[in-house]
């Protein structure tokens, strides 16, 4: 049955991917699909119980309605206990806990206070992962292991063709064209996909002219008619930076050195989001549109800020947190419901919500697919009911860019006071 989840496959089912689960290139060119030109990841550093159950949920919507070709992804796994858990799934997981544990160990033992107790705490990250409270030290680690995780996969994608041994290919990929990967996909896994990702990517970083989905309409937006470059990176516009769950960023060296400067930033002290706002002119410029992004260049990324998937920009999703069964009204009026009629609206993001509540949202929505009594088992009933999937041309989200907000204003400097 071409709709059934890799944890719903007979137990001797072995694919191939499951070979490569410390081999990260390998990985990649298992899980590559004709025409899918993003790889995505679902970066996971723990798998208790709602986690696990929050990625199958993500994960039926990504295979079912994403349009990723039943593969062109993958689970980072960033602690041993990640890893039991992914491989339980039958997932094609990538064992990535000492990336990221080598790349979190300064900020993780900074404060410590004794370098003695780093080994220790390295180990537990390891075997355990970042997971805390809150605002705690665990809880900004946790956020972190995106960020290393995206600079390996970057790095393990096959690399664009050479300017000087290819030039013709060379250009025709910085344009969008050809058939290779053009760089990878991040996702949390409180998501649920709502459109076909790699089509909408496509159509929103190059125009529609480059979507493998010729059902897709002409692309408004007039840059799409010439050969304005495309963007670097997209990911949903969160005050005055990014929400750093959804992130599409290409392999090109200034999406490299983002990257890199971003990777050493990483503290206890803060979120991901936080830091990445600090590098805004340095190593990223927001833009306007395609080809509108002033000062970006080799080591500056281009940076579009995507559109939240609510009403009036609202990042958080509908739901009456003090009583989820019920969907909010905002102003008077309705949130749409039906996903297929709102053309910009491509995911469901639970943020804004911790822990349990992340899964009553989902149903409050209507967007659990997983069987109540066994959630192994997926609801198509619920499916259904969402109107999903979408029929062409509503499965490519037609996703828009926020205009830039004002850069932050620096703190004045401190005066010896009077």
């Amino acid at each position: 049955m071409p709709n059934r989840m890799p944890w719903q496959r007979d137990s001797d089912w072995a694919p191939e991917y499951e070979k490569y689960v410390n081999d990260l290139p390998g990985l990649v060119r298992a899980q590559r699909r004709p025409g899918v030109r993003w790889m995505t990841v679902f970066a996971m550093s723990g798998m208790e119980e709602e986690a696990s159950l929050l990625l199958m949920n993500a994960l039926t919507s990504f295979l079912r309605f994403g349009g990723s070709g039943g593969g062109s992804y993958l689970v980072a796994a960033t602690s041993a206990a990640a890893l039991a858990g992914c491989r339980r799934l039958r997932l094609p997981c990538w064992n990535a806990s000492a990336v990221v544990a080598a790349g979190m160990a300064p900020a993780a033992c900074a404060h410590l206070g004794q370098a003695r107790l780093c080994p220790a705490l390295v180990r537990y990250l390891q075997r355990h992962g970042a997971q805390g409270a809150y605002l705690s030290h665990g809880y900004h680690l946790a956020c972190w292991v995106k960020v290393p995780v995206v600079a390996a996969l970057l790095r393990a994608l096959p690399p664009p063709p050479d300017p000087g041994q290819q030039p013709a290919a060379a250009a025709e990929w910085a344009a969008g064209g050809g058939g290779g990967l053009q760089g990878v996909f991040l996702s949390d896994h409180d998501v649920v996909y709502l459109k076909r990702v790699p089509d909408t990517l496509d159509a929103f970083f190059f125009g529609s002219k480059f979507s493998s989905n010729s059902s897709h309409p002409p692309d408004p937006d007039p840059a799409a008619a010439t050969a304005a470059p495309p963007y670097d990176v997209t990911a949903m516009g969160e005050h005055g930076g990014i929400n750093s769950g959804v992130v599409a960023a290409r392999n090109t060296p200034a999406v490299h050195a983002m990257y890199d400067a971003w990777s050493r930033l990483i503290t206890s002290r803060d979120s991901d989001q936080g830091q990445h706002l600090e590098l805004r002119g340095k190593h990223w410029v927001p833009c306007r549109a395609r080809g509108d992004c002033p000062g970006a260049g080799p080591t500056v990324a281009a940076l579009a800020r995507h559109n939240p998937p609510w009403g009036k920009g609202r990042i958080c999703p509908p739901v009456d947190r003090s009583n989820h069964t019920h969907w909010v009204w905002y102003d008077g009026k309705g949130e749409v419901r039906d996903h297929c009629a709102v053309r910009e609206r491509l995911y469901a993001h639970m943020i804004c919500l911790g822990g349990s509540e992340k899964l009553r949202a989902a149903k409050a929505l209507g967007l659990w697919f997983l069987d109540e009594t066994d959630p192994w088992v997926t609801n198509e009933a619920a499916i259904a009911a969402a109107g999903l999937p979408c029929a062409p041309p509503s499965d490519v989200a037609r996703l828009y860019v926020m205009q830039p907000a004002p850069p932050p204003v620096p703190p004045p400097p401190r005066g010896r006071g009077i």
